[in-house]
């Protein structure tokens, strides 16, 4: 879950967010973004950092045997994932949506293969 809560750095950099122009749709990446409300750009650097976050402290505490953080690591990744892809779909970024989904499914059919 660590590595692909990390691939969310990806958004930052790379063209997923779309933004309305005079005559068409540009695609941007995050950091480029500049047309939407800021509020919008707030909620997705913050749901975006949290999924960064998450995944190196997965990383970072894969020997960890505490038990709140045996039985809660898992969630909140896919509790971040499915925010998330949400907040994506709501704001009507499609394809920002759809990367965060397939990660989304990914995590969800391991969760799957291992419990």
């Amino acid at each position: 879950y660590g590595l692909l809560d990390m691939s969310f750095a990806m958004l930052f950099f790379m063209p997923f967010f779309g933004a309305k122009t005079a005559n068409a749709i540009q695609s941007l990446s995050l950091v480029m973004l500049t047309e939407i409300q800021p509020y919008l750009k707030v909620t997705y650097i913050t749901v975006i950092s949290l999924t960064i976050v998450m995944g190196i402290l997965l990383l970072a505490l894969q020997n960890c045997q505490l038990a709140f953080w045996l039985k809660s690591k898992t969630l909140i990744s896919l509790t971040l994932g499915s925010a998330s892809t949400l907040i994506f779909i709501v704001s009507s970024q499609p394809y920002a949506a759809a990367f965060a989904f397939v990660l989304l499914i990914i995590k969800t059919l391991t969760f799957i293969k291992h419990h």
